[in-house]
C-alpha cells in the first residue's frame, strides 16, 4: 500500500513522467500559430502537425495542403517541396485511428484517468 504523504512528496516527480504532460509542454513551447520553425526543428514540427491532421481524419491531399502553407509561412528556411510531399505521404500510411492512446483506450475498454496512471507510477517506484 502506498502512504499517502509518500506519494504527496513524490506526485510532481510523477507528473513530470506523464507523456501527456511532456508532450503537452513541448506542444505549447513550439505551438504558437505564427512562431517561426528553424532549420532542425522543421520535418519534426511538419511531421507532427501531420500527425495531428491524420488523427482528425484528414486526408493526404488535405494534409499536404497545408503542410505546404505552413512550409511556405513559418519554415526558416522552408523544406524543399519534395520533402514536405514525403511526409504527408508517410503519415497518410497510417489509419486516422492508429494512435498510441486509441489503441490503449480500445484494448482497455475505457480510458485511464491521470490519477490512476499516476498511482501506477508511484508503484513502480
Amino acid at each position: 500500500m502506498i502512504d499517502v504523504d509518500e506519494f504527496e512528496q513524490k506526485l510532481p516527480a510523477l507528473q513530470e513522467k506523464l507523456p501527456e504532460r511532456r508532450a503537452l509542454e513541448q506542444t505549447q513551447q513550439k505551438s504558437a500559430p505564427e512562431a517561426p520553425i528553424r532549420q532542425g526543428e522543421r520535418n519534426g514540427t511538419l511531421t507532427s502537425l501531420a500527425g495531428s491532421m491524420r488523427r482528425r481524419g484528414m486526408s493526404e491531399r488535405a494534409i499536404l495542403a497545408a503542410l505546404l502553407e505552413e512550409n511556405r509561412r513559418r519554415c526558416s528556411p522552408p523544406l524543399e517541396d519534395a520533402e514536405v510531399e514525403q511526409i504527408a505521404a508517410s503519415v497518410a500510411k497510417y489509419s486516422p485511428s492508429n494512435s498510441e492512446n486509441a489503441a490503449g483506450t480500445a484494448k482497455k475498454g475505457k480510458s485511464e484517468s491521470q490519477a490512476t496512471r499516476l498511482v501506477h507510477l508511484a508503484k513502480k517506484v
